[in-house]
């Protein structure tokens, strides 16, 4: 008997914690459901702006930029109506901008990946569905550069033949343990091209890394105003004070 009631201890213990775990699970699914509805209504806005059917996007969940950001950056194309972006990490952003170009009639991206699959996979969307006259896409790998007495490993831009650059969207490289502030060499190696009234997006604001790269960014270019957006990961609009 005692080992029955042993057994039947353990079982009770296994039993409570499934229950604590159950309740535990209970209480995080408004907040995933709240977020997943409010996400579909920013990419249903999305697809209004652009004038697009469902699928012409591809998904817009895990590491891609999320629907709210893309909703703001294509706010921002349609209305001032730029002729030359940049971004940082081709992806679903790649699509939206020159869409955006698109149907303002002009303007050129000039998407910078690092990733050759992705960089081919990016081109491929684009001829799908015939932006390729809005967009180049330049494979850049990363390579170690040392800036202001700190190394990184940024694109291997070379001698970049933009400047003038209206609107800029840095969602890229990849922040990973080995280089964790992947996001900041964008700063120095591009501010200096842009345009007097340019606007920077920067994605994924609400990590640790990203604000620790626009402190930086802040401190080395006293002219930039920061204005953090309302977004799910997190966005940080930047532009340069007259």
């Amino acid at each position: 008997m005692p080992d029955r009631d042993d057994r039947l201890e353990k079982l009770q213990q296994s039993v409570d914690a499934l229950r604590d775990e159950l309740r535990a699970l209970k209480q995080q699914i408004p907040a995933w459901l709240t977020q997943a509805t409010q996400q579909q209504e920013y990419l249903d806005n999305l697809r209004y702006a652009l004038a697009i059917e469902p699928g012409w996007l591809p998904p817009t969940r895990g590491i891609a930029a999320s629907p709210d950001f893309l909703l703001l950056v294509a706010g921002h194309l349609l209305a001032t109506k730029p002729d030359i972006v940049a971004e940082c990490g081709a992806g679903v952003t790649t699509l939206v901008i020159a869409r955006c170009l698109e149907r303002n009639g002009y303007g050129k991206l000039f998407s910078i990946e690092n990733d050759q699959g992705q960089a081919q996979l990016a081109q491929e969307r684009l001829r799908e569905r015939g932006l390729t006259g809005f967009a180049q896409i330049l494979h850049c790998p990363l390579e170690p550069v040392e800036i202001a007495g700190t190394s990184h490993h940024w694109y291997r831009i070379g001698n970049f033949p933009i400047s003038g650059i209206q609107c800029l969207v840095i969602d890229g490289p990849a922040v990973i343990q080995a280089n964790p502030l992947a996001r900041y060499p964008a700063g120095p190696k591009l501010f200096p091209r842009l345009a007097d009234d340019a606007v920077v997006f920067l994605d994924d604001y609400q990590r640790e890394s990203e604000r620790r790269t626009v402190e930086r960014w802040r401190t080395e270019f006293p002219r930039l105003e920061i204005h953090e957006e309302f977004a799910e990961k997190g966005c940080a609009r930047l532009r340069f004070r007259s």
